[in-house]
């Protein structure tokens, strides 16, 4: 159950709203560190329900002041990261993926959130968008030789698919070539042979 579903059954927020910020925090904060006993422990899916439980506090936040802002935008960028965490290992790659989108919306230099995103996307085959985002997340932290190697890995990847993608174009085209050519063979007319007259013959 995400965070969204938690909130409606809760009616938009209901006891949590009128909590103060405080202790909204504490408790989010409180959720996620029982998510991360629970995901070291490999219990994947209990750690999901901690931490869309914490999210739903801080999407609950007030944010009218910088301050608070600020505090609950690092709060939400690390539940969200997470859960980026979280369906990578139960392997959703696309709720990793809606997951990093959205905190890279709110920190969009955040490497980690890049990496996972790049993890997500070689896991499903999508080398040229993971190699983006190692590459940015390279920049950010160029002693990274984690990401470094698996930029190297997609990087190659990527262009064995653009090859691969080339050679089958071109292949194409001398495919449609060889038929086009076949075609208009058949459609010439034969050469005409002139007809031997048969001799009448005696008996």
């Amino acid at each position: 159950m995400d965070s969204s579903s938690l909130l409606q059954m809760i009616g938009g927020g209901g006891a949590a709203s009128g909590m103060p910020l405080e202790e909204k925090m504490e408790k989010a904060m409180k959720l996620k560190e029982k998510g991360n006993e629970q995901f070291r422990a490999n219990e994947v899916k209990q750690a999901l329900v901690s931490y869309n439980t914490a999210l739903m506090y801080l999407h609950s936040t007030p944010d009218d002041k910088d301050a608070q802002r600020e505090d609950v935008k690092k709060a939400k960028v690390l539940v969200e990261l997470n859960l980026a965490a979280c369906h990578l290992k139960l392997g959703d790659t696309h709720k990793a993926i809606v997951h990093c989108d959205k905190l890279l919306k709110l920190e969009p230099k955040n490497p980690k959130g890049l990496y996972r995103r790049a993890k997500a996307y070689s896991t499903q085959g999508s080398w040229a968008a993971a190699a983006d985002d190692l590459a940015v997340s390279l920049e950010i932290d160029p002693a990274n030789r984690e990401v470094r190697r698996e930029l190297a890995v997609c990087q190659r990847r990527a262009d064995e698919m653009t090859a691969a993608r080339k050679r089958k174009i071109a292949q194409g085209f001398f495919a449609a070539a060889t038929d086009a050519d076949d075609k208009q063979k058949k459609e010439e007319p034969a050469p005409q042979t002139e007809e031997k007259k048969e001799e009448p013959k005696t008996e």
